[in-house]
């Protein structure tokens, strides 16, 4: 059985498919100034697609995406306001960070991890 090696994504292949110089696509991907953030996203979510990201392990290590999850029992946050406050302190200092913030609530009965934090 013949295995068919299929071509390692580079900077490059993202760059020719956005028709973006190389350079952008370098400076979105390591989170640099000189790319507007809509050029980010659509560069990282081009990369994704791509697969860059499952090639390129090593990148994921040393660039970390930001994101914040919040996981919330339910019983918790019904019996006091304290959450709430503390969800939107969280919330105001991730914005001042450029950070993303997925909050999800969870019954300690029926706990999943839910399938929005393993894409985090």
């Amino acid at each position: 059985m013949m295995v068919i090696k299929r071509k390692k994504v580079t900077m490059k292949d993202i760059a020719e498919r956005l028709n973006l110089s190389i350079n952008a696509v370098s400076l979105a991907l390591n989170d640099k100034v000189g790319v507007s953030e809509e050029t980010r996203k659509i560069v990282l979510k081009t990369a994704d697609e791509m697969g860059y990201f499952d090639e390129n392990p090593s990148f994921i290590a040393k660039n970390h995406f930001r994101n914040i999850c919040l996981l919330i029992e339910e019983r918790n946050f019904r019996d006091t306001h304290f959450y709430t406050k503390v969800i939107l302190g969280i919330e105001n200092e991730a914005k001042k960070n450029n950070y993303d913030i997925l909050v999800n609530f969870m019954n300690q009965d029926d706990f999943q991890v839910p399938s929005s934090v393993e894409t985090v």
